[in-house]
């Protein structure tokens, strides 16, 4: 997760299906698919821009969160 801004109140969640080594030190890297790996993928092959942005807005609808 990663602040977008100062005072902007917002935040930034990156999903990564490879090692993201500009994230390195930056932010706080949490969480694991633990089933749906193939949504991950999908995601990674989506047209992006020159900041790697999505073209056009993906939209999470439902998701888990696992505890031990």
């Amino acid at each position: 997760m990663a602040n977008n801004g100062r005072n902007t109140n917002n935040s930034q969640f990156f999903i990564t299906a490879s090692r993201a080594q500009w994230l390195d030190g930056k932010n706080v890297v949490f969480g694991a698919v633990v089933s749906g790996g193939d949504v991950v993928i999908n995601l990674d092959d989506l047209p992006v821009d020159s900041k790697f942005k999505p073209i056009e807005d993906v939209t999470i609808v439902d998701c888990k969160v696992q505890t031990d």
